[in-house]
């Protein structure tokens, strides 16, 4: 007879995530085989929303210096 523990059950959990996760990522990259523009478009929409993040960072650097000058 098999004694089930934590250990057991965490492993079992563990595995079945590491299982959804190989698969999600295998329907990705066989949507994008299928699809290369939709990588494209996504590459796209990625680099244009880094750039607003990085604009808007480098602003907020840029005020916070400004205000530590002043003091």
């Amino acid at each position: 007879m098999i004694r089930m523990g934590v250990g057991c059950c965490c492993g079992m959990i563990g595995g079945c995530l590491l299982v959804l996760l190989l698969v999600a990522g295998a329907g990705v990259g066989l949507y994008f085989w299928l699809f290369p523009e939709a990588r494209n478009e996504s590459i796209t929409e990625v680099e244009e929303v880094w750039g607003r993040v990085k604009t808007d960072v480098d602003t907020g650097l840029e005020k916070a210096k400004s205000n530590q000058e002043k003091n």
